[in-house]
């Protein structure tokens, strides 16, 4: 049947007929968009490349962009077709000509695409310099010797006006030259105004250019613990002294650079605040990181509100945020904490995504919650999963470690947990009692004698939990009765013990040997004389060191039994964490907790910020030096309130509006000069 379809298209293709070459080419079209492969048909489409009808063309030029990296010997026949396509009077077919052009993955041709990038970068419509500009990425990973020509074609796209235009310039330089923060500092403003109006996946583009752009020219808001929003004028005079100490200041240079540093930092954050009602979740999430590496503490609450609205999104979107907040968490746990209620775990909710949203409420843990977070964990330690049963357990105990009075709690909880007759209820039980009887400094003999009675009847199977009874009879137990036959059940089973079990085996017995409890001695030739002969390197090397401790040793008895039953140091359990929080946000390294191909370091802030004169061009707000000094000094005098310095921030950042707008358009001569002196008047009013 197969073989009868490419006999029919390939007749209906070789048709002098045009509709008979569309009735072929939807065919296929439709196929290839359906997954089948159609490269069979390559050598009848290519040759329709030439035909005159615009409809056909853009058929074959999909078709071609589909296999041209397959067939690229085959297409270097159409080169010629495709160099005189690109200057068609159609623009769709200079702009899929220069796609498919671009699209041949042999280098040979690298100077002819560039030539034909060149054309294209000036050409009238929009697309076309859209697909110029995705076109530098193909020719740049082609050949990387021709960056440098590859540079001066961006930086003519990046003057481009058009927001398509602007999002593939920024594209393409993240990719060919992201270092090159110089070639941004003209269209800084221009982009962070206009990224609000860019579409979803320029957007994503423009944030982390921004966040990436603000670590270096920009200074840490966050400078010894306190933000530029939060502390008083002569505070931030100070901080601004101490970013460059050499510099000999005046008051009127610091306020006028301490002002436009301010507006600088509020542009960026206001004109992002808009992208936190995104519909999409990759833009939330960087306009969250840009906030979190670039913004004053006093700004992270949004933060938290935005990204709690995509937990309940789908699994996998969820489990990406979810990732984030526990990193985010960690360091800034206030953040979330009054979203306390989008972190508890659901029935529906899959395993990472419960682990996740265990380990946040850990790090969300304080006075007001704790109460709260201690009745989840305890339900969520009862769990017929033995994963989500061990955090919760983990989790009691943490409590317990920030919060002692819940130690008879804990106690009871874990308690119920032992006498169960699930196997592994009673391994993450006895493991966590170990833990808390460890913590506290007045064991209860009650509990030990318990367990021990547990391993004495059997009842004591898992590994984890044996090496734990073992562990507390011989260290808490050693002088009671009962301890002598809990060694002589662990020496009737030595040989189907694990190697883990035989080691606590064998510091039981010294434990007991240098208490001098009666027969162990007895037990401890024979244990030892059996671990001399074990397989495990590991046993014999604990056999040696235990037997020179012991027999003939030339330290004294007090000091060896300082080594083996002095009290140990209490190890509080930490928060069992998903992620890495030294890789960067919003990252695959993150989501993988290990860098991955294409991973980029986020630089440190600078010593100190970037010149406000690097940006001098957007900068140039107030030509008269006499509104410069009233907007100047009222910011002086006024710095104090913090609303009011939010309107002389909006009054010289409208100042600095107009003066671009001004610049960049052929204003008419009946325009009305912006009155910079309304300050009292609403916003609303003067962004009218």
């Amino acid at each position: 049947m197969m073989n009868k379809a490419i006999v029919s298209e390939n007749r209906l293709l070789d048709s002098s007929n045009i509709d008979d070459n569309l009735q072929a080419l939807k065919r296929i079209t439709t196929l290839m968009s359906s997954g089948v492969d159609v490269s069979c048909f390559f050598p009848f489409v290519v040759k329709k490349i030439v035909s005159d009808c615009l409809e056909v063309k853009r058929l074959v030029y999909l078709y071609i962009l589909r296999y041209a990296e397959k067939e690229a010997e085959l297409i270097l026949m159409s080169v010629n077709t495709f160099q005189k396509d690109i200057k068609h009077t159609d623009p769709f077919i200079r702009a899929n000509a220069l796609r498919a052009l671009t699209g041949i993955r042999l280098k040979l041709l690298a100077p002819i695409m560039l030539t034909a990038v060149q054309g294209s970068a000036r050409d009238f419509f929009p697309y076309v310099r859209k697909i110029t500009a995705h076109a530098l990425l193909k020719i740049y990973a082609l050949d990387a010797t021709l960056k440098d020509s590859l540079i001066e074609i961006l930086i003519q796209l990046l003057h481009d006006r058009s927001l398509i235009v602007l999002g593939g310039s920024l594209l393409a330089f993240q990719n060919i030259c992201p270092e090159r923060h110089d070639l941004l500092h003209a269209h800084y403003r221009t982009i962070v105004r206009r990224s609000v109006d860019f579409d979803e996946w320029s957007q994503l583009i423009a944030l982390q250019l921004l966040t990436q752009y603000g670590r270096v020219q920009f200074a840490n808001p966050n400078r010894d613990g306190k933000s530029f929003d939060n502390s008083s004028s002569e505070g931030s005079v100070a901080t601004l002294k101490a970013l460059d100490p050499d510099h000999k200041w005046n008051m009127h240079l610091i306020i006028k650079v301490l002002i436009i540093t301010i507006i600088i930092n509020r542009l960026l954050l206001e004109c992002m605040h808009n992208l936190f009602y995104s519909r999409n979740g990759a833009v939330v999430l960087e306009v969250c990181k840009l906030y979190y590496y670039l913004a004053p503490y006093s700004e992270f609450s949004q933060i938290g509100r935005a990204m709690c609205r995509f937990v309940a999104s789908r699994k996998e979107i969820s489990y990406s945020f979810l990732l984030n907040i526990e990193t985010m968490s960690k360091r800034h746990p206030e953040i979330f904490t009054p979203h306390l209620q989008s972190f508890l775990v659901y029935t529906s909710d899959p395993l990472q995504i419960k682990l996740t949203k265990i380990s946040i409420l850990l790090n969300l843990l304080n006075d007001s919650n704790v109460s709260i977070l201690f009745n989840e964990l305890k339900m969520y330690s009862t769990n017929e999963n033995p994963k989500l049963c061990e955090a919760g357990v983990q989790g009691l105990v943490y409590c317990v470690s920030l919060f002692p009075k819940y130690y008879k709690l804990c106690l009871k909880s874990l308690f119920r947990l032992i006498t169960s007759k699930k196997e592994y209820l009673i391994e993450k039980g006895t493991v966590a009692l170990r833990n808390l009887l460890q913590t506290s400094p007045k064991v209860d003999m009650r509990i030990v004698r318990y367990l021990s009675r547990k391993y004495l009847k059997g009842s004591i199977k898992t590994t984890e939990a044996q090496l734990s009874v073992l562990w507390l009879v011989g260290e808490f137990a050693y002088n009671e009765n009962w301890a002598l036959q809990v060694l002589q059940t662990a020496v009737k089973n030595y040989k189907n013990l694990d190697d883990e079990v035989k080691l606590q085996v064998l510091n039981f017995v010294s434990k007991l040997h240098v208490a001098n409890v009666e027969s162990s001695a007895e037990y401890l030739e024979y244990i030892f004389f059996l671990a001399k002969n074990d397989q495990n390197t590991d046993i014999r090397e604990r056999t040696c060191f235990l037997s020179s401790l012991l027999v003939g040793s030339l330290i004294s008895a007090a000091e060896v039994h300082k080594v083996l039953l002095s009290r140990k140091s209490v190890c509080f359990p930490k928060v069992p964490s998903s992620t890495n929080r030294d890789l960067v946000l919003g990252t695959l390294s993150h989501l993988l907790k290990r860098k991955v191909c294409g991973y980029r370091e986020l630089p440190k802030f600078s010593p100190t910020a970037g010149g406000s004169s690097l940006r001098e061009q957007e900068v140039r707000a107030v030509e008269n030096p006499l509104q410069e000094e009233k907007v100047l000094s009222s910011a002086y005098l006024l710095s104090s309130n913090q609303h009011e310095l939010d309107s002389v921030e909006e009054n010289f950042y409208l100042g600095i509006s107009s003066e671009e707008t001004r610049s960049d358009s052929s204003a008419s001569e009946n325009s009305e000069p912006i009155d910079y002196s309304s300050a009292d008047s609403s916003p609303t009013e003067r962004e009218s």
